[in-house]
């Protein structure tokens, strides 16, 4: 009996092992985001999706999020264009908004055309200081720039 229980034992410990887990994965070089001169230090980057459009969440320590949604995720270098957050998601184009302790801010201007770059490790992307907007948060705009990195 002893025998059999230590089989069991030992072959659900292995099932258990091999199961994949989707987890947040930690960045491997710095990303930071910086709102109205608060600079955030990311702590994980998270992709979820949904029909093939999905969406990047870029989380510090304490909750505060950017997120980056595509029509497909990104996979290499190239030049997307942020649109609002009231347009629809075309080809190489994204949409931006934060969220967190200081109210939520999305993007709402014209196309600005943003070159993501890529290395060995993953993609780079940049983004100059861009003004947000809120129609709930007062002040009701926000600047925002990124140094990101998508694993």
């Amino acid at each position: 009996m002893r025998k059999y229980l230590l089989i069991l034992i030992s072959f659900i410990l292995m099932i258990a092992g091999s199961c994949k887990k989707d987890k947040a994965q930690a960045p491997v070089y710095e990303s930071t985001w910086t709102l109205n001169n608060t600079k955030h230090n990311v702590a994980f980057a998270i992709w979820s999706s949904g029909g093939g459009a999905g969406q990047y969440a870029f989380q510090d320590e304490v909750g505060n999020t950017l997120r980056l949604s595509f029509p497909a995720k990104p996979t290499e270098a190239a030049a997307y264009d942020l649109v609002s957050s009231d347009d629809p998601l075309i080809g190489l184009q994204f949409k931006l908004e934060v969220v967190g302790s200081f109210g939520a801010y999305t993007y709402k201007g014209d196309p600005i055309t943003i070159n993501f770059t890529k290395n060995k490790d993953g993609i780079i992307i940049l983004l100059p200081k861009i003004t947000l907007e809120s129609a709930t948060q007062t002040p009701s705009e926000a600047e925002l720039s990124a140094s990101i990195f998508i694993p």
